[in-house]
């Protein structure tokens, strides 16, 4: 098993807290993505890494910069 480095689990935070804010559901960001929502929920929780394709796409649909899901600070 990969250990978890501190900027994934600042990546995991980030997208997770960009979902809620926008009051979006697992399901509906996850079927936007093509992804099982199991997966998407992987990601938030920093279980599984996300790709930068992954990471674009999410910026897509919640309509924020790429570089926001990096910085410590909430999104």
């Amino acid at each position: 098993m990969k250990k978890i480095s501190p900027i994934d689990t600042i990546i995991a935070r980030n997208i997770k807290n960009a979902r809620a804010r926008r009051s979006l559901s697992l399901k509906y960001v996850s079927a936007k993505m093509g992804i099982a929502y199991q997966q998407l929920q992987k990601y938030e929780s920093a279980s599984n890494r996300i790709s930068a394709g992954r990471l674009w796409e999410l910026s897509q649909i919640y309509k924020t910069p790429v570089k926001d899901f990096f910085t410590p600070k909430t999104i």
